[in-house]
Formats: C-alpha cells, sequence, structure tokens
C-alpha cells in the first residue's frame, strides 16, 4: 500500500481506488443540501458525555437522528446535520436545522439527550470566513 508525504496509506490506484484511508468516520456523512424548500437557522445542542461513555456515541447519535426524522414525518421541520465529540472537555455539538429552538429541544428530549444548552448557530462559509478560501 502507498503512503503520503505525511505517512498516510492511500488505496492502490491500480485497483481503480483513490484517496486516502484513515478509518471509518465515526458519523455517516449527510446530504450536504437543503431538505426543505427554504432556508432555516441552525442550533447547536451542548450536552456532557463523559469519556468513561464514549463509546455510547454512536448509539447517542442514530438516536438524534431518528427523533429528528419522526418530527420530519409528524410535519415538524427538523435536520440533523451532524455531531461532534469533544473527548478533552467532555462535550458533544449536534448541530441541527430547525424552525425553532423548541423544536431542537423536543429532538433532544425524544433522543434522551439532556442538553446543556440550546444555542442558535450562524453557518459561516469558509469564503466568508477571514482568510478562508475564495
Amino acid at each position: 500500500m502507498d503512503r503520503d508525504r505525511r505517512g498516510d496509506r492511500r488505496l492502490d490506484p491500480r485497483a481503480g481506488l483513490t484517496g486516502k484511508v484513515r478509518g471509518d468516520p465515526p458519523f455517516r456523512q449527510g446530504s450536504r443540501g437543503r431538505s426543505f424548500d427554504r432556508a432555516m437557522p441552525s442550533y447547536l445542542i451542548e450536552s456532557y458525555l463523559p469519556r468513561s461513555r464514549s463509546g455510547e456515541l454512536r448509539a447517542l447519535v442514530d438516536r438524534l437522528r431518528r427523533a429528528t426524522e419522526s418530527l420530519t414525518a409528524e410535519g415538524t421541520r427538523v435536520r440533523h446535520l451532524r455531531s461532534t465529540f469533544i473527548p478533552d472537555d467532555e462535550l458533544c455539538l449536534h448541530l441541527l436545522e430547525a424552525d425553532s429552538a423548541a423544536m431542537v429541544g423536543e429532538a433532544s428530549r425524544r433522543a434522551a439527550i439532556e442538553p446543556a444548552r440550546v444555542l442558535q448557530a450562524v453557518p459561516v462559509a469558509a469564503s466568508e470566513a477571514p482568510g478562508g478560501a475564495p
């Protein structure tokens, strides 16, 4: 197997595979486009997850995804975008789109996530950020 200059393994291009191999991502990749016909505000759920329970992370994210799908099926517009675990701070951040913070709170309740806070988040594209890509 080939390695790049940083030592990361590369897939064998002779087999028709390209890209770097860095293990499985901890979360499924979601659709990059909007699933609804108009833009919705973004919200961040901040919750505590002890490192000793980090093995529960996949199940926790799956519960949140199912909760948002259930709410959407009931006619409430809410969508899970991604989740991030910060082990050194024992912190989980879940980014959702929804019409209101109350709907994000309901998704959190259904997923059995006790949020420390639910905050409105303002997404900034890399091209809009200072020093970002053109």
